[in-house]
């Protein structure tokens, strides 16, 4: 995380969660252009995630390249949560399809 928090810069995206299993779920953040969306697996048990969960707002902090990876974390701090990208083309259609639904 240290590099990857050294290499970026932090930014606001709209983010929605769209399930998961017990180790880890999947979220989906709006790109800053709005037009795309980046749909991310959360490294993290259950109760950890639970801390970062998508609030009221629907908004999460992000550092790092939606391609590799990055770092999540709620508005104004808080635990640090890796994500990556979710795998295969038909779980991220799927992922957006559902966050898409959400609002």
């Amino acid at each position: 995380m240290r590099r990857t928090l050294g290499a970026g810069a932090w930014s606001a995206h709209p983010a929605v969660a769209v399930g998961g299993a017990s180790y880890s779920t999947t979220l989906v953040l709006r790109a800053p252009d709005g037009a795309g969306a980046w749909p991310l697996t959360v490294i993290a048990t259950r109760p950890r995630y639970e801390l970062l969960r998508p609030g009221p707002d629907g908004v999460l902090w992000w550092c790092g390249d939606p391609r590799v990876g990055g770092v999540l974390t709620p508005p104004g701090g808080g635990p640090l949560i890796w994500a990556k990208p979710l795998r295969g083309e038909r779980a991220r259609r799927q992922a957006v399809a559902r966050a898409r639904r959400r609002g």
